[in-house]
């Protein structure tokens, strides 16, 4: 994705900390497009696993798993605060463990 994707970040940290060179960029903007580079021998990419493994190139790909410092990406639930509380609703978040904290303006 562009310059203030979480997972390019990341990509690019790990290069940086392993001491590889930077290399050309692709910019894509589908999952897809993405995969389907890699697959071609285009590439690489970070992104999580459950993307990729549903993926139908998956047998033209190498998945590599990151060691647990790399691996861990927050990631935000945020919603209006004048939304409505369905309950569907109400049962995600209650599922996302129980931290209400809320971080806005």
């Amino acid at each position: 994705f562009r310059t203030g994707c979480t997972y390019r970040q990341r990509l690019e940290q790990v290069f940086t900390e392993f001491g590889w060179p930077s290399a050309a960029r692709f910019e894509l903007g589908t999952l897809d497009g993405m995969v389907g580079c890699v697959a071609a021998d285009m590439g690489v990419t970070l992104l999580p696993r459950a993307v990729v493994e549903r993926d139908h190139v998956q047998r033209d790909i190498n998945i590599h798993k990151l060691n647990p410092k790399h691996a861990q990406v927050e990631t935000l639930f945020i919603q209006r605060r004048t939304a409505h509380q369905y309950s569907p609703l109400q049962g995600l978040v209650a599922c996302l463990g129980g931290d209400d904290r809320v971080i806005a303006a």
